[in-house]
């Protein structure tokens, strides 16, 4: 897998306010990348990048 390709495709309509706006029960969908470390085989630290622009466009910002 290269550096580019997501993970995971989330998509499920906002259970509550996301930057900024009401949810409207309409669906999103985004693309999710997950960064995880390991340390003795056991996660120490995750994080997680969306793309914030492609949800923005959806929710009308």
């Amino acid at each position: 897998m290269t550096a580019s390709q997501p993970v995971c495709s989330t998509r499920a309509p906002p259970a509550k306010e996301w930057f900024g706006v009401a949810p409207t029960g309409e669906t999103i969908e985004y693309p999710e990348y997950s960064f995880h470390k390991v340390r003795e085989g056991r996660f120490y630290e995750m994080n997680y990048l969306i793309d914030a622009e492609a949800v923005q466009r959806q929710l009308g910002i």
